[in-house]
């Protein structure tokens, strides 16, 4: 390695903020051709996204001091600001698109580690501007400042052969031409699908799997090769570590599996037996969605450009880097491993609160608002027995029920499926337990449907079809929430 410090820009909040710290093997520290270690200094692009968490606390583990580039230092998560009261670590502020007040920073024989991108839902323009023009001007400000070594993390995506709707497998190519273009010594990276606890990927994938059937976009025969998180920031540290490759570097994981194959790892990790396969039509589908996305985008579920995963095979090419470290890599069954959920204290007793609630939630299960018994009993059960622990996901889905009785079916039909054992299906068994109680609502509500066997068959085949409705708007607009929050299935 070239003496000198160790830079690695860092622009927070580029990438998804989902993460946690885990072990690392021992051996994945040391960078290929011996023990030489790291030297000097570690300031970083993209240190709050799911791989910059990682690869901070990789240099972490190794005592290596860093500088880390954030766009709101103010916000930095847990994991950074542990890091950085530990010492060691700077802090600066500074935007990866306006490079001009932390340019004077580079200094000689610093080697820039570029992990900030925009992914997931942003706007072709955002891919361009991030993506793009970000990488150029951090790669102009590295060349400025004397850097010795510019290591970009781009895409597997940009393989692709089938890149249809995908700016984002567009802007990551100009990426790549920029860096190698410039004056700047390189080694590009390209990571295949990045797994490991509460990545981002892997809960989209876990929200389908989770499904009584799950769809499959294509024929499900496309190959993957998810990496560990911790297999990917323990050789990018490395690679910080060796002299410039001048070359492309895919990091792959160490299974390929087909989709198919996949989502059968995915449901049996989180002990949901095998998967019912619903095949669906690929090129449709992804029309669709492009069609949509310039009105509908911030509330679709997915883009178009996100299923080129189901079009094309998500492999590396094989290298030497790769092979000697094979031995480190973490299996793939520990990767699809769930974390243990995070559970909150039980919250404080708030009679006004508990009403709306009662009310909510009754109106959804009867279709009338409880009686005076029912609310005091529902008060007194909550005063005497404080409900918890609960996850934080658990706690916003209550007050999304809360709103109204729609929002408590849109909730109810969400938990069924994914949170069967959690807070709101506790909360509305204690409402049903008071309602068979209840001298005044459980008459009425018990007495037989008027108008014969006929009518009663036809509520129910409309129930049904309400239930489905309401279960597939659940899944689109409540999804998303779960899987932001960290989770991705019942907790």
């Amino acid at each position: 390695m070239r003496r000198g410090e160790v830079w690695f820009a860092a622009q927070g909040s580029s990438l998804s903020q989902a993460g946690s710290i885990v072990s690392l093997h021992a051996m994945s520290l040391q960078p290929m051709g011996g023990n030489r270690g790291l030297g000097g200094r570690l300031f970083i692009t993209g240190a709050s996204g799911y791989v910059g968490r990682q690869v901070v606390a990789t240099a972490s583990a190794a005592a290596l001091p860093m500088a880390l580039l954030v766009r709101a230092p103010a916000s930095l998560p847990p994991e950074l600001r542990a890091a950085v009261d530990q010492g060691g670590v700077e802090i600066i502020s500074g935007e990866l698109c306006d490079a001009a007040p932390w340019q004077a920073r580079v200094q000689p024989g610093d080697v820039v580690l570029h992990l900030a991108a925009a992914t997931g839902k942003a706007t072709a323009r955002e891919h361009t501007r991030i993506n793009v023009e970000g990488t150029r001007s951090l790669a102009q400000a590295a060349a400025a400042g004397g850097a010795a070594h510019f290591v970009l993390v781009s895409s597997i995506a940009t393989r692709f052969p089938d890149q249809t709707h995908y700016p984002y497998a567009h802007a990551k190519s100009e990426a790549e031409r920029c860096v190698r273009e410039g004056p700047l010594p390189f080694t590009i990276v390209r990571p295949t699908l990045v797994v490991g606890p509460n990545a981002p990927v892997l809960q989209g994938f876990a929200l389908l799997a989770g499904l009584p059937i799950t769809p499959v976009f294509g024929d499900g025969q496309r190959r993957i090769q998810p990496i560990d998180v911790n297999d990917l920031a323990a050789a990018l540290v490395a690679l910080c570590a060796e002299p410039p490759a001048g070359e492309t570097l895919e990091l792959g994981g160490p299974e390929r599996v087909t989709i198919d194959a996949w989502m059968h790892r995915i449901r049996g990790a989180r002990g949901a037996g095998t998967a019912r396969l619903l095949h669906l039509p690929l090129v449709p589908i992804r029309s669709l969605l492009a069609f949509l996305e310039p009105l509908l985008l911030p509330v679709l579920p997915l883009t178009a450009g996100q299923l080129a995963t189901f079009a094309n095979d998500g492999v590396a090419e094989p290298s030497a880097f790769m092979n000697s470290r094979a031995g480190t890599l973490h299996p793939l069954d520990i990767s699809l491993t769930p974390p243990v959920a995070e559970r909150l204290p039980p919250t404080p007793f708030d009679a006004p609160l508990l009403g709306d609630e009662c009310r909510a939630l009754c109106q959804h299960l009867i279709g009338a608002p409880p009686s005076d018994a029912m609310l005091a009993g529902y008060l007194e059960h909550h005063r005497r027995f404080p409900v918890g622990p609960f996850t934080r996901f658990e706690n916003e889905l209550i007050a999304f029920a809360r709103r109204s009785a729609f929002a408590s079916a849109l909730a109810d039909a969400y938990s069924v499926r994914f949170l069967p054992n959690g807070l709101l299906r506790r909360k509305l068994v204690l409402l049903l337990a008071l309602l068979e109680t209840d001298p005044e609502l459980f008459p009425s509500v018990d007495a037989p449907d008027a108008g014969g066997g006929a009518i009663a068959l036809m509520r129910l085949m409309g129930r049904g079809a309400t239930e489905v409705g309401l279960t597939a708007l659940a899944v689109l607009w409540l999804g998303p929430r779960h899987l932001l929050s960290g989770r991705g299935g019942d907790e």
